[in-house]
């Protein structure tokens, strides 16, 4: 809301420092620098050459200065916060940076893809519509040539995991050719020379074959989720103009945006190289883990949301128990929401951004589950000095009223230390309480004990009491 204060202040001073006639001298601002890294993959795809132009054009207050280098140095740049911004293919390492902190907040943006190229008469036999595996293992069974790029880009491993998958047959082998480290357009040509199979990225494919110099290569197999390479843009925690990357993130989170990197490549290749990603599911539950509960204590459920666009639209939570269920709002404050509540039994929990004028609203969260651990009393006894064979009542109380019908087994351990197990119910009584009665007779000389545990209710986790008070048989 600040940025969009300042944004609606500064058209001000430009309406009327026109409206007076200033000259341009007079009006000028300096833009502010937005200093973003990515990697020689998405640079070389042209994407920001027509991304950067249109944002500066939109907002004249800002430039956007650019730095290419490997994944591993935008990080390094992101953790020494020497970088406002990162949009970067999409690892664990680029995740960690947002878990740890680093990263103010995240984008998931888009994704691109590899295609394996092969020569015209494909003497592995590849299929175009098989898996990847099935692909790479028929270049392997087939002794096919095979150009790697060796040079640690996300192709290059992702080709890497598909030889895992498989085996790793290429190990050792003379038809795997990996003497070098080449680029793609590199790998792409000594593929051409050779006749051999390669995998690379779409666009550098289709770049290629709109130049003409690969007539004898084509794509053998495609469309398998083992080539899909996912990007993210990332925000850096601290970093010098925190607010011209929140302002980048926000134009490249808006419809116009998207739809430029949806219909990129389409004018010059005929094929839409980014795919989009959808992003309405939003918001995760902090520490997406089931948990159990003592009845009756306050829980707190953080709902995150990691879509930029989404930060500041309502929050909807989902409680559901056995019985009924509810939705509740929530509002989300510097990417997060939080909400309160005593649940009385077993609740399964899931947030989502509510719907608004803006944007429908998301789909819901994977679910976290909060079981109730029912309070059990340690039992009492009518007597606590009485008689071999004496009958005695024993009793204890349990909560929350839930609890009326389940199964409670009592142990109880004679003196000689041997615990036995004997099962009763809950009952009402006329106060609203919840108690279990266990009526015997104790055969042993020496002090005996009672534990109660609760058990057999799938709505409520089980609640297990301390040892009772000893009772001291005669």
């Amino acid at each position: 809301m600040r940025f969009a204060i300042w944004t609606v202040r500064l058209c001000c001073i430009f309406a009327a420092a026109s409206a007076i006639c200033l000259p341009d001298s007079a009006i000028a601002v300096e833009p502010s620098e937005l200093v973003l890294a990515t990697t020689p993959e998405l640079s070389d795809t042209g994407l920001l050459d027509v991304l950067i132009p249109a944002f500066e054009s939109q907002n004249p207050h800002y430039s956007v200065r650019t730095v290419v280098v490997g994944s591993g140095a935008a990080i390094a740049l992101a953790n020494a916060r020497d970088v406002d911004a990162l949009l970067v293919n999409t690892t664990q390492q680029s995740e960690s940076l947002y878990y740890k902190g680093v990263a103010v907040w995240r984008l998931p943006y888009f994704s691109f893809d590899s295609v394996l190229l092969g020569p015209e008469s494909n003497p592995a036999g590849v299929l175009r519509s098989e898996s990847a595996t099935q692909s790479f293992d028929r270049i392997a069974r087939a002794g096919g040539l095979f150009v790697p790029r060796s040079d640690g880009s996300p192709c290059d491993l992702k080709e890497l995991e598909i030889w895992k998958a498989c085996g790793n047959p290429q190990l050792g082998k003379p038809w795997y050719l990996s003497t070098a480290t080449r680029d793609a357009t590199g790998a792409i040509l000594m593929a051409e020379s050779l006749r051999a199979y390669t995998l690379t990225e779409r666009h550098v494919w289709l770049r290629a074959r709109a130049s003409g110099a690969m007539p004898d290569l084509e794509v053998v197999n495609e469309g398998s989720p083992a080539y899909v390479v996912p990007c993210s843009l990332l925000g850096v925690f601290g970093a010098r103009n925190r607010e011209a990357a929140s302002a980048f993130g926000i134009w490249m989170a808006g419809i116009p945006a998207r739809n430029l990197v949806a219909r990129f490549g389409r004018a010059d290749w005929g094929y839409e190289v980014f795919k989009v990603s959808p992003g309405n599911r939003d918001v995760r539950l902090v520490g997406a883990q089931s948990r159990t509960v003592s009845y009756g204590r306050t829980v707190s459920i953080m709902a995150e949301v990691f879509e930029h666009e989404a930060i500041g639209r309502p929050i909807q939570v989902s409680l559901t128990t056995r019985d009924s269920s509810r939705t509740v709002d929530a509002y989300s404050a510097g990417g997060f929401a939080k909400y309160v509540w005593a649940p009385t039994s077993r609740t399964t929990v899931r947030a989502r951004t509510a719907d608004s004028s803006a944007a429908p609203a998301g789909t819901w969260s994977e679910p976290v589950e909060v079981r109730v651990a029912h309070a059990v009393s340690a039992p009492t006894v009518s007597a606590y000095s009485v008689k071999r064979m004496q009958r005695i009542r024993i009793s204890g109380k349990v909560v929350p009223k839930h609890a009326v019908g389940t199964k409670v087994r009592v142990e109880v351990k004679n003196p000689k230390g041997v615990v036995k197990t004997y099962t009763t119910k809950v009952t009402s009584t006329a106060s609203g309480s919840c108690t279990w009665v266990l009526n015997g007779a104790l055969d042993l000389k020496g002090t005996w004990r009672f534990r109660a545990t609760l058990a057999g209710d799938p709505a409520h986790a089980t609640g297990t009491s301390g040892w009772s008070r000893g009772v001291v048989v005669r």
